[in-house]
């Protein structure tokens, strides 16, 4: 179901994106460009998740091998959707500052 609700996002994002919601791609009020580093340090700390893979290491066949290919394969895969999201979701809201 999050899969589901995760491609609905995105391609509903991207059927309504206006290229015109990130002109103030760094806001000048409030936080700046410091709003954008917590954001992307909101972002790394989501990524903690992938480190139950390694749990997974003594029930593998070959681990030295398996385990940094599945670790490598989760980060893109999460990065990908992450930027997909974000972007989807940017260019659909537009950002009103009172």
């Amino acid at each position: 179901m999050k899969i589901l609700s995760i491609v609905l996002i995105i391609t509903t994002g991207f059927f309504y994106f206006n290229i015109d919601n990130f002109d103030p791609f760094f806001i000048e009020k409030g936080n700046g460009v410091l709003g954008t580093v917590k954001g992307s340090a909101l972002i790394v700390k989501a990524y903690l998740g992938y480190d139950m893979i390694t749990t997974l290491a003594q029930e593998t066949i070959d681990p030295h091998i398996a385990i940094p290919r599945a670790i490598l394969a989760t980060l893109a895969t999460c990065t990908i959707i992450y930027m997909l999201v974000a972007i989807s979701l940017t260019g659909t809201a537009k950002l009103y500052l009172f």
